[in-house]
């Protein structure tokens, strides 16, 4: 049942995912088809935030050759494993198997996971709702392995496993064997990246590190910034996180006032102050509201808010299920019935995937092999143009030119670490020359443009789009 509700939530949503999930989709199909670490064929880059979700993608795509396809099958393999998982953490410490059920609903039919479809949020769901049943069914080694793999979906989410880990009483001893299976996966591939990528992590950290801020909106504050531009879809996000910290800070308050705290929550917390470790994290560094960022937050909370209310009992268990139901059937049935199933229920992109499909398509029939400098927003143009398009997440050469222009914006503190990171990287690749430039602008473009289109996003406006020769 969840298998096939979430393949037409996939059908739905598919014609609509937003740029970055493009970049995934370019990666993987170039790993599935020629075995390279590129969103461009034959152009070396570290752009890729996810490895586990390239590997995984780009397996498939390998197979199916097809990288949509292959994102679609990622896609529910990996709700289906967080619904499993959630099951059997559930039914584990003694509550209702169904509780575990309602909490992977309640996870993805956020409006705000549903955004994130072809990137890598469902996947990393996925790997916590494994790690979560190796704690409560006490496997280190099998925690160790699980928790190697979150943070190859997402490098951030080590902020969430501090606290499982610091609170996994069977891991103190058998940490040597669990740190031993998280460092050898982990290991492996860091050691990889770094010498032949040319970093530990990938380039995209040190693109919104140096980014900052969207003209004063930071992640701290960006949730103020959806709900002026897509007050419903926002809303109907973070009730469940609102909701789900409000019953943690209950559920602490009680603990700490009578020294004692239920033991079918235990986990939950961990995993709920291991998603505000991570919201704690992206505040302090001020990285823009990208809101993928926020899924950790999202996703632990939804899930410690079934617990909780499966752990009340009489009319206040019985009120709390039902205005779970509620949610998660309201939630899925305005997305289902939505009028614009062009675009995500919530996005940052300057226009929809079609607008730039027929961009892309028309750019790489005018720039055919010469290669192309693109400005602005680029996975989906990248992904459909089929030509050698370049800036500094396609082109390793261009992110090297980068790095080097804004050495002074990198805090004293963090060069020794980033001269490590960047020990093995080839600074001799510079920027090519290009042949054309495609420039994002606010104004259409003016006389001696080659070809302009023009575009439009619920975000942003108007958008335009223009060809020059470089």
């Amino acid at each position: 049942m969840v298998t096939a509700l979430l393949t037409v939530q996939f059908v739905l949503l598919k014609d609509a995912l937003i740029d970055d999930a493009y970049i995934g989709l370019g990666y993987a199909q170039n790993f599935g088809f020629h075995f390279q670490w590129a969103l461009v064929e034959s152009i070396p880059s570290n752009t890729a935030t996810s490895a586990l979700n390239v590997i995984a993608s780009g397996t498939v795509t390998a197979l199916v050759r097809d990288p949509v396809l292959a994102c679609g099958i990622v896609y529910v393999m990996s709700g289906s494993v967080l619904a499993v998982s959630l099951r059997q953490v559930f039914v584990t410490v003694n509550l209702p198997p169904r509780g575990g059920v309602l909490a992977a609903g309640l996870v993805l039919v956020n409006p705000l996971m549903m955004s994130t479809i072809g990137m890598e949020s469902t996947l990393l769901v996925a790997v916590l709702g494994v790690s979560l049943l190796s704690i409560v069914r006490s496997r280190p080694v099998s925690f160790g392995v699980a928790a190697a793999l979150l943070v190859l979906t997402r490098p951030d989410t080590i902020l969430l496993l501090l606290p499982l880990a610091l609170s996994f009483r069977a891991l103190r001893a058998q940490w040597v064997r669990a740190l031993a299976a998280f460092a050898s996966i982990c290991g492996a591939w860091y050691l990889i990246s770094w010498i032949l990528l040319g970093s530990v992590i990938p380039d995209t950290f040190f693109i919104k590190a140096v980014q900052r801020s969207w003209e004063g909106e930071t992640f701290a504050n960006g949730v103020f910034l959806f709900l002026q531009r897509t007050p419903t879809m926002t809303i109907m996000s973070i009730v469940p996180v609102v909701a789900g910290a409000s019953a943690l800070l209950f559920s602490l308050s009680y603990a700490l006032y009578r020294r004692y705290l239920r033991p079918e929550l235990r986990v939950f917390v961990s995993a709920a102050v291991g998603g505000l470790l991570v919201f704690a994290g992206y505040s302090v560094i001020g990285v823009p509201p990208y809101h993928w960022y926020f899924v950790p937050t999202v996703a632990t909370l939804s899930i410690f808010l079934v617990a909780f209310v499966y752990t009340r009992t009489g009319i206040l268990h019985a009120v709390g299920v039902a205005v779970l139901v509620t949610a998660i059937v309201v939630s899925g049935a305005v997305i289902f019935f939505r009028a614009d199933k062009a675009v995500p229920p919530i996005t940052t992109n300057w226009t929809s995937a079609q607008q730039y499909e027929v961009l892309g398509r028309e750019l790489g029939a005018l720039v055919g092999t010469e290669l192309v400098e693109l400005d602005g927003e680029a996975g989906t143009i990248a992904y459909y143009c089929r030509c050698r398009a370049v800036n500094v997440f396609s082109d390793q050469g261009f992110m090297n030119a980068r790095i080097q222009e804004q050495q002074s914006q990198i805090p004293s503190l963090a060069k020794p670490i980033l001269d490590v990171n960047w020990h093995f990287r080839d600074w001799s690749r510079g920027q090519q020359p290009t042949r054309y430039f495609l420039a994002a602008s606010t104004e259409p473009g003016p006389p001696g443009a080659i070809r302009s289109w023009r575009v439009t996003s619920q975000w942003i406006g108007e958008r335009y789009y223009s060809l020059y020769y470089a």
